[in-house]
C-alpha cells in the first residue's frame, strides 16, 4: 500500500522532479510546462545529439493535436528564407548557413526532421532568430525575432544554456541581460531549461538547483543568484 502511495505522489510532482529514461517521456514532462508558460527556451551545449533529438521528439509531440507552433532555433536570421525552401519546398539542410560552434549532423537531421513533420500537415513553423554578423546585442536581435511569436501561438526556443538565462547580475554593474530576461521585461511568461551533461542523469529532468547554476557561472563575471529559480526553472541532466 505504501509503494503504492510514493508511485502516485511521483507522477503528482512530475515535473517538479522526475526522471526519465527516454526522450518521449522528458517530452511528455515538458508538455506540461509549454501549457503553463507563454515560451519554453531549451538551453543546450552545443553539439550534443540529444539535444536535438529531444527538440524533435517534443515537436512532434506538442503538435499532435493540431497546435500552432512556432520552433525558434539559433541560426541566423539571414538564413530565413533559405529554411522556408526547405520546409515548404524542395531546398536542401545542407544550403542552411549555420555558425560553426552550433552546426553538427544531429542538428541538420533535426532540421530534416521538421521537415517531415510539416509534410505530414503539421502546423508549424521554424524561425531563425540569430543575428547578423553586425548585430550590436544577439539576445536583444533574437527577443525582437521572438516576442512576434508568442501572439500566434505556442513557442518552443532551442538556443545555448546561457541565453536561457532569466536574470543575470553583472559584477561590473552592466545593464547586458540574455533573451529569456528580455522577453520577461516584455509581460510574458517564460519557462528557462538548461541540459547539462556529465552529470550522470541518463536523462533527468528536475528543478534547476544552486550546483547547477554554479557550473554554468563558473566562466562569467557575474553575482550567484540567491535562489536557483532566480536564474532558471528546470535542467536536463544527461550522462
Amino acid at each position: 500500500m505504501r509503494f503504492t502511495i510514493t508511485i502516485l505522489i511521483t507522477i503528482i510532482l512530475l515535473p517538479s522532479f522526475a526522471q526519465a529514461n527516454d526522450y518521449t517521456t522528458i517530452a511528455k514532462q515538458l508538455k506540461q510546462l509549454t501549457d503553463k508558460h507563454d515560451i519554453l527556451i531549451i538551453g543546450e551545449q552545443h553539439g550534443k545529439q540529444e539535444s536535438t533529438k529531444l527538440i524533435t521528439e517534443l515537436t512532434n509531440y506538442l503538435t499532435q493535436n493540431d497546435t500552432n507552433l512556432s520552433i525558434a532555433l539559433e541560426v541566423g536570421s539571414d538564413q530565413q528564407a533559405v529554411i522556408d525552401r526547405l520546409m515548404y519546398d524542395s531546398g536542401s539542410v545542407s544550403d542552411i548557413e549555420i555558425c560553426q560552434i552550433i552546426d553538427h549532423p544531429a542538428y541538420r537531421e533535426m532540421l530534416s526532421g521538421l521537415k517531415n513533420l510539416i509534410a505530414e500537415g503539421r502546423r508549424l513553423q521554424v524561425i531563425a532568430i540569430d543575428g547578423v554578423r553586425k548585430c550590436e546585442s544577439r539576445d536583444a536581435w533574437m527577443a525582437e525575432m521572438v516576442v512576434p511569436l508568442i501572439n500566434k501561438g505556442k513557442v518552443l526556443c532551442l538556443v545555448g544554456n546561457l541565453h536561457a538565462i532569466k536574470r543575470i547580475r553583472w559584477e561590473s554593474g552592466d545593464h547586458n541581460p540574455y533573451l529569456a530576461e528580455r522577453i520577461i521585461s516584455e509581460g510574458y511568461t517564460v519557462c528557462s531549461v538548461f541540459q547539462l551533461w556529465g552529470m550522470g542523469g541518463g536523462g533527468t529532468l528536475s528543478r534547476i538547483s544552486i550546483d547547477d547554476v554554479t557550473g554554468m557561472l563558473d566562466l562569467l563575471s557575474a553575482y550567484m543568484p540567491d535562489e536557483a529559480s532566480e536564474f532558471g526553472d528546470y535542467a536536463v541532466s544527461w550522462e
